[in-house]
């Protein structure tokens, strides 16, 4: 049986986070009955959902009335209205509103969506337009995680609420790490001199294509230097780019000491690349280390026919269709059997088959209840952003959390730290030595975790240090035992290690961004979006144990997101006439979303402020003002809820404020949010060792920030590195 089967869901909509929250709950057994207009319908997102597109306001109140769930994004009032009042009659509804742009015509609603949201934000230099619904992917996610900390939060404490996801607070977390870099970065952080790094960057190749390399730890560049003597790599390339490498880039390749050697490792690097042909550098490394071929996205999906991530069906509408698998896989939950097409119904025949609704029988109202995962324990094992996000989220719903991660000095980790630990407490523990696994294991015996998360390249890594499913459920059988990876456990690219930066150049992303030479979309989206995703399934793999009693396990990979980044390439018969591409002007005040027309009078907008160039324009083509991430902050930082303001807090360790950017979700009865800020990496090791019976020093397992530099010392190498990343690789 799956989670959801009995649950009834009304998604009002025409965005596709509205979509994507509907697919996800559909996926996972609910009903889901989608109200629309006939041009609003996007068959990938809607597959399997039955949709009505001729009602009134009496048939559309009785089906609320009918429904456990209301999806909705506020482009249509009425419904809006009906859910409103719905939820204060029904003590057991869910009614959650995805907030959206307003009076903007449906093909370009994307488009104002990242306006809006800052999602064509860059960290240096103009924004930059590109077609990648950034704000309403993860705008979507959280909702659906949110519908679902509600129905737990419905089945442990008996109520239902209203929850809203604001599209401006989804955009501004998607950029957490611009926003904090805009709003005052710590100065003992030069994250420019990661984006600078020669070592992560894009290279052309002997046959015209590029190769996308990506080297953070030490141990990668001494496996990259010895995989190209291995391979038989001309001798001088590979002895001019060892001798390049200093010893203190060797310990910190995201870190190079200077911009000269910068410079002298990314010739050598062309060199060495333009020697062999793309696919060749893929076939011999990309199993060990990040070296993959830039793809299209045609390309990519072509090579990922077999994984299930796409999948073929016959659509009413559009015909033979291709679509999108499963995005959350479960053990206990076949999802791939049921890709179905839509199916057009009438208002009336949904009222048939909901002739009663029988609520829950603890539900009852409530003005306020506990948090939906409280009491709940979650151990953490992951590293960089994925898996931090995903227990980040986890703690927002109320769980106690437990971060477990090796020691480590490296700054862009200490900093991932910072902007993805709050609410958790952080332990270092070196558990590849005896010692430390034989404490781990201990912790693991005794504390009796509900849910376990770990980002380790594939199962094969877990098992060879038992920590993978079969030995943790020996221990806790209904423990939910949740997996992030790059690119999941199916296919050619299931072997390949991966990053955010890696599988946007796989997947397409690099390729359409750069129209022409591939270059990174400057926003974690795949690694937040893949976090956001696994914590959705881990909120649905607490639902089933709480119906059934039993634990399963929740794969998520982070090509899931870059494929829903480009799900619109799917449904290319009914593709959107957006007119004119739009493009991105400059005013007086500011930048403009211009879109419609080709003639644009760029002389004359340079003297006119964004707000008349929307009045001229926006009558008869399409303007829209994009609203600058520090702008933005600074209005969220008054948001009439306090749980949704972006403000600047003091983190132990640090000296200076830095930017805080909450979760984007409000409950209206559930206590939910960061209970603490992040604390110092390691805070927690001393009292973790104690609980487990073995004495440490104060300030054990504590990994210190790096120190400040002066004002203007830090200034002289922030210019000097954003320089060189603007010349070498923006």
């Amino acid at each position: 049986m799956k989670p959801f089967n009995g649950i009834r869901v009304i998604e009002a909509s025409k965005t596709l986070s509205c979509a994507i929250a509907g697919m996800l709950l559909k996926d996972n057994g609910a009903e889901v009955v989608k109200v629309c207009k006939p041009n609003e319908i996007f068959a990938p997102l809607d597959r399997g959902k039955l949709v009505v597109t001729d009602s009134n306001e009496n048939e559309i109140g009785q089906v609320i009335q009918r429904s456990d769930v209301l999806i909705c994004d506020g482009t249509d009032k009425l419904v809006e209205r009906l859910g409103s009042e719905h939820v204060q009659k029904d003590p057991s509804f869910l009614f959650i509103l995805l907030e959206t742009p307003q009076n903007v015509p449906y093909e370009l609603l994307d488009v104002a969506g990242n306006a809006l949201a800052c999602a064509y934000e860059r960290p240096i230099g103009p924004p930059k337009f590109h077609p990648f619904p950034v704000a309403f992917v993860l705008q979507g996610i959280f909702g659906a995680c949110a519908l679902v900390a509600g129905l737990i939060a419905r089945k442990r404490f008996g109520t239902g609420q209203k929850i809203v996801v604001p599209l401006e607070n989804a955009g501004v977390f998607a950029q957490t790490l611009i926003a904090t870099q805009k709003m005052g970065i710590p100065r003992g952080f030069l994250p420019l001199q990661m984006v600078a790094s020669p070592f992560m960057g894009v290279y052309p190749c002997k046959d015209g294509r590029f190769i996308y390399l990506h080297i953070a730890f030490p141990e990668h560049n001494r496996l990259f230097l010895e995989l190209l003597k291995q391979k038989g790599v001309t001798e001088g390339l590979v002895e001019s780019l060892d001798k390049a490498i200093s010893f203190q880039t060797r310990k910190d390749p995201s870190k190079v000491r200077s911009t000269n050697e910068a410079k002298i490792i990314r010739r050598a690097l062309k060199r060495l690349f333009s020697s062999r042909e793309a696919s060749w550098w893929e076939d011999n490394f990309a199993q060990k280390v990040c070296c993959v071929r830039v793809r299209s996205f045609e390309e990519w999906v072509s090579e990922t026919l077999d994984t299930g991530d796409f999948v073929d069906i016959e659509d009413p509408k559009s015909g033979k269709m291709r679509v999108l698998g499963p995005l959350v896989s479960f053990d206990c939950n076949d999802q791939s059997s049921d890709i179905s097409p839509l199916e057009m119904v009438k208002a009336q025949e949904v009222l048939q088959r909901w002739e009663t609704k029988e609520n829950p029988s603890n539900t009852k109202p409530s003005e306020g209840t506990p948090p939906p995962l409280d009491g709940m324990k979650v151990l953490d094992l992951s590293r960089v952003i994925a898996g931090p996000m995903c227990s980040r989220l986890l703690a927002f719903f109320g769980a106690e959390c437990l971060t477990i991660q090796n020691p480590s000095s490296l700054d862009w980790s200490l900093l991932f730290h910072i902007l993805f630990g709050a609410g958790k407490k952080s332990i270092t523990l070196d558990y590849r030595s005896e010692e430390g696994m034989a404490l781990l294991r201990r912790c693991i015996e005794e504390k009796k975790f509900d849910v376990f998360l770990q980002n380790w390249r594939s199962p094969d890594v877990a098992k060879r240090i038992g920590l993978d499913e079969q030995s943790i459920r020996k221990v806790v059988p209904q423990i939910v035992y949740v997996h992030i990876n790059a690119f999941g456990d199916k296919g050619k690219f299931a072997s390949y290690p991966g990053f955010e930066q890696v599988v946007q150049a796989v997947s397409g992303v690099e390729h359409c961004y750069g129209e022409g030479r591939p270059r990174l979309l400057p926003i974690a989206i795949a690694d937040m979006g893949a976090g956001a995703l696994a914590g959705f399934g881990a909120l649905v793999g607490i639902y089933h144990r709480l119906q059934t009693g039993e634990g399963c396990s929740v794969r998520v990979h982070l090509t899931t997101i870059t494929n829903l980044l480009q799900v619109r390439q799917l449904d290319r018969k009914n593709a959107r006439n957006d007119g004119a591409k739009p493009r991105i002007v400059r005013c007086l005040d500011g930048y403009v979303v211009l879109g419609g027309t080709s003639e644009v009078p760029w002389i004359r907008m340079l003297f006119q402020k964004a707000q008349e160039v929307e009045r001229k324009f926006g009558g008869k083509y399409f303007a829209i003002r994009v609203n600058p991430i520090k702008e933005v902050c600074l209005r969220l930082a008054n948001h009439k809820e306090e749980a949704l303001r972006v403000r600047k807090v003091l983190y132990d360790g640090i000296k200076k404020p830095v930017a805080f950017v909450p979760i984007p979700i409000s409950m209206a009865k559930s206590k939910v949010g960061e209970r603490f800020l992040t604390p110092v990496r390691g805070a927690h090791t001393k009292e973790f060792l104690k609980e487990l019976g073995v004495e440490a020093k104060e300030g054990a397992g504590v990994i210190e920030y790096p120190k400040e530099m002066g004002r203007l010392r830090y200034a002289f190498h922030a210019i000097r590195w954003a320089w060189h990343a603007i010349r070498e690789k923006l």
